[in-house]
């Protein structure tokens, strides 16, 4: 769930990577990452309930106000655009270099313990985990 401060942090967090600068520290999830998923789960949302209202319409012996019909489908496809856009930039999110360590994240669930270490500061089981793991040497994941 975003939390207070995530759109100021996303900011910050995107400049950095744009002009090379120091990120601010961060949790288990990006700013920018809670951000998204909300904003995904909306669009869902809107997808989903929409999309219940033109099915009622098709079923037999229902009928709904044609006025209804035609914003539920607006919004249907207004909402099928804003999922397009989501997912675009989803998968844009792994141009900068910095974030092509989450890629493999996304298959294995694991990140990089120096990964972890340099971008997740706050994540305190994490940075706990990544130090157990450097301490033993063995480096690759947490």
């Amino acid at each position: 769930m975003p939390k207070k401060g995530d759109i100021k942090n996303s900011y910050l967090v995107i400049k950095s990577m744009i002009t090379k600068d120091q990120e601010p520290p961060n949790q288990k999830y990006l700013p920018e990452q809670r951000l998204a998923y909300i904003a995904i789960a909306f669009t869902l949302f809107i997808l989903v309930f929409t999309g219940l209202i033109k099915t009622y319409k098709n079923l037999l012996g229902f009928d709904i106000a044609n006025w209804v019909y035609f914003w539920a489908a607006q919004l249907h496809n207004l909402g099928m655009i804003f999922i397009i856009i989501l997912i675009i930039a989803h998968l844009a999110a792994f141009i900068p270099k910095i974030n092509r360590f989450l890629l493999i994240s996304m298959f294995s669930g694991k990140v990089d313990a120096k990964y972890a270490l340099k971008r997740h500061q706050l994540w305190k089981e994490g940075i706990k985990e990544a130090n157990k793991v450097l301490k033993n040497g063995k480096g690759k994941n947490e």
